[in-house]
């Protein structure tokens, strides 16, 4: 019953701004969907729940046609009681009114900041960006959702400073953010991402993430790095690179000495077009985790993988994927060979289905395979969308059954 008030709470919350935005002949857009979700297992027992979701975007309100309303919430409904999560039941992920003028943007609630979404505060949030200007500045600050409840607290804070740019061949950003915690400093980071197109053949992508220490030290985060060279319709080459590592929180934490180690990633990739219909694909992956806690031999991964995809297999309307892998990965070795295929049945109606058999080692001893296999059908009308997927794994010493059914109905 509680959970059943929660969430009418939520749509009670949203009811009254949906209102004046249609008497207003506002522009309403959003979704409302239901999902119910069952998991069964001969080790762990089954889990079922349904969820809940609405998610609201009215803009054009008033005479104006520069307010806007923004609202997204969800509520899940545990019907076996044996989900076990810090976080809460219901949650409201956006809640906010907004000001989209000619060069300012305001908005004030629960937000993402607008062009640089990687803080999510209940506050305030202003943008200038001159009329004709493809750069903006912006701004943030509030309270900082408590990370497990999602609910609003005083004991959580959060502020930022950013510059966006959006051209035609270059689009980039830059921040920092404080966060506090009971008056005190959390984390102070600097973020940057960007993207690079000088040509139709080339594309080039990366972000980056650098944390200040207390002592002013700036030590890298994470590091995300690639660029893909397509010089003709036929063939493409992926070249990437990657690092992470755990970041802290300073005053939050209950753990005083946290290891920072890392981990690095390369990876190689490419793709050929046979003929129209088939192309050929292939990826070599390595990383190495610089852990000190780690034995010899266990910090090390490298992967192969590569596949054939075809769309209208022999002419049938079929899209069909075939990959197989290999991989050596920290101490264990396991190779897995997959597929998938689909096929739209008139313009409404798509059909999936796959499977997988992945055979496990660890050091001298085989954990057996792990077969996997299951479908799924979606339902496309105008305004209605429709879906049920059921799939199974089977392992040596247990089977998983899930099901998953999804209505949704476009406002």
């Amino acid at each position: 019953m509680k959970n059943k008030l929660r969430f009418l709470t939520l749509l009670a919350m949203a009811l009254p701004v949906v209102t004046a935005g249609a008497s207003q002949a506002a522009q309403l857009g959003g979704v409302i969907s239901f999902e119910d979700y069952y998991s069964g297992d001969t080790a762990s027992g089954s889990r079922h729940a349904m969820t809940g979701r609405l998610k609201l975007d009215i803009t054009k309100i008033g005479p104006s046609q520069k307010i806007g309303f923004h609202f997204d919430a969800r509520q899940r409904f545990d019907l076996s009681g044996e989900i076990s999560t810090s976080s809460k039941e219901g949650r409201i992920d956006q809640a906010q009114l907004e000001y989209a003028g000619t060069s300012l943007y305001l908005s004030i609630g629960r937000l993402w900041p607008k062009d640089m979404p990687i803080e999510v505060v209940d506050g305030v949030n202003a943008v200038y960006q001159g009329q004709g200007s493809k750069t903006g500045f912006g701004v943030y600050a509030g309270l900082r959702p408590n990370p497990y409840s999602q609910s609003t607290t005083a004991d959580f804070t959060s502020a930022g400073l950013y510059l966006s740019h959006a051209g035609e061949k270059l689009s980039a950003g830059a921040a920092f953010v404080h966060n506090g915690y009971k008056g005190d400093t959390d984390r102070q980071y600097f973020y940057g991402y960007g993207t690079w197109m000088p040509r139709p053949s080339l594309f080039a992508l990366g972000n980056i993430t650098a944390d200040l220490s207390p002592s002013g030290e700036v030590d890298l985060t994470n590091l995300i790095a690639e660029l893909t060279w397509r010089p003709d319709e036929v063939k493409s080459f992926t070249l990437g690179y990657n690092q992470f590592r755990a970041f802290k929180y300073y005053a939050s934490t209950l753990f005083a000495d946290i290891d920072d180690s890392r981990q690095d990633g390369f990876y190689l990739g490419a793709t050929y077009r046979l003929n129209p219909q088939y192309m050929v694909y292939g990826r070599v992956e390595t990383q190495k985790r610089f852990f000190p806690a780690t034995e010899t031999g266990q910090n090390n991964m490298l992967s192969y993988r590569a596949g054939v995809s075809g769309d209208n297999v022999l002419n049938t309307g079929v899209f069909m994927n075939l990959s197989a892998s290999v991989t050596d990965s920290y101490g264990s070795e396991y190779t897995a060979y997959s597929f998938d295929m689909s096929r739209m049945l008139g313009e409404s109606v798509q059909l999936m289905f796959n499977g997988a058999y992945t055979q496990n080692v660890y050091g001298a001893s085989s954990s057996g395979g792990i077969v996997s296999f299951g479908g799924s059908a979606f339902y496309m009308a105008r305004r209605w969308n429709l879906s049920l997927s059921v799939d199974t794994e089977r392992g040596t010493d247990y089977t998983t059954n899930r099901i998953l059914t999804r209505v949704s109905f476009n406002l």
